[in-house]
């Protein structure tokens, strides 16, 4: 697994950089298949829905074999190219799923919540697809980002896939909700290998799909999934902020001061309770917590 220069000492003495990756070439194609087997292979939009998520998880897959053979082996797809490769993914999918070619396109209301005592729903119409796509792409690297500690990355989104799943069943989607608590379950299980010591990485192929499978799950659903994703990946935004927050906090004060300044000790927020004297497990162990915590709101 490579590991970038500019992150903790630890990782990069400790036995991070030796551990075997692309371990999500094995777990996400075996939740996919068990989801399109629950469904028989017979739902359009649960069949869609494994071909984006391993849209995704090829794009990962390939960032992740760029690093390895790479003489900088941080280093893998250009931001620009990968954004780009995730974005016409997330872009086919909402094309197809508006299109209504095999299935009724989802609604576009969006439930904001309850406000005294009924609950805000908007229409957003065409503005619902681009959102849609745009939730995608950034879940997918939020889950990314998120994939930094042993496990963090895997336990927070099985918590979020299941979570969204239950939450599925309950609204009588049934068949997405296979596949989010499938795909979770197969996250669960890679537990097993990626807790902390982790035996072996997801690398970007895992988390690029875990993230792209969370946008494409509440695209597919309609807007009633877009405040339960908002919610369930509470912990995926949170991460995202600590790194935006820290990059945009630091070019200000340098255009203004010359010296650039830190919000945080180090981003990504598990990194800055790293740097602050926590432990892996207790900054592993917190976070999944929290993202236990939102998934049962």
């Amino acid at each position: 697994q490579p590991v970038r220069e500019e992150g903790p000492r630890g990782h990069l003495t400790g036995a991070k950089s030796t551990t075997p990756t692309l371990g999500g070439l094995a777990f996400v194609p075996a939740g996919c298949v068990t989801a399109m087997a629950f469904t028989t292979f017979a739902d359009p939009v649960v069949v869609a829905t494994c071909l984006t998520t391993l849209g995704f998880l090829s794009i990962g897959a390939f960032d992740d074999v760029q690093k390895l053979l790479s003489k900088n082996n941080a280093r893998g797809l250009s931001p620009y190219a990968k954004l780009g490769l995730q974005s016409a993914v997330a872009t086919s999918f909402v094309a197809w799923l508006s299109s209504g070619v095999a299935a009724p396109p989802p609604s576009t209301a969006v439930a904001l919540g309850p406000w005294m005592g009924a609950w805000s729903v908007v229409d957003l119409g065409s503005l619902f697809w681009a959102l849609s796509a745009f939730a995608m792409v950034s879940e997918s690297n939020a889950v990314n980002i998120t994939d930094g500690l042993d496990g963090l990355a895997a336990a927070t989104a099985a918590i979020a896939l299941v979570g969204t799943g239950i939450a599925l069943v309950a609204s009588g989607q049934s068949e997405l909700a296979a596949f989010s608590i499938s795909l979770g379950g197969a996250a669960a299980g890679f537990l097993v290998v990626n807790r902390h010591p982790a035996d072996m990485f997801m690398g970007d192929a895992g988390s690029l799909a875990l993230g792209g499978a969370l946008g494409a799950v509440a695209a597919a659903a309609g807007g009633a999934a877009t405040l339960p994703l908002v919610v369930t990946t509470a912990v995926f935004i949170a991460e995202t902020v600590s790194v935006i927050a820290q990059v945009s906090w630091f070019k200000w004060t340098k255009k203004k001061t010359g010296q650039g300044e830190r919000l945080l000790r180090m981003a990504p927020l598990h990194h800055h309770l790293e740097l602050g004297g926590w432990g892996e497990l207790k900054v592993v162990a917190t976070l999944t917590a929290c993202a236990g915590a939102c998934a049962v709101l």
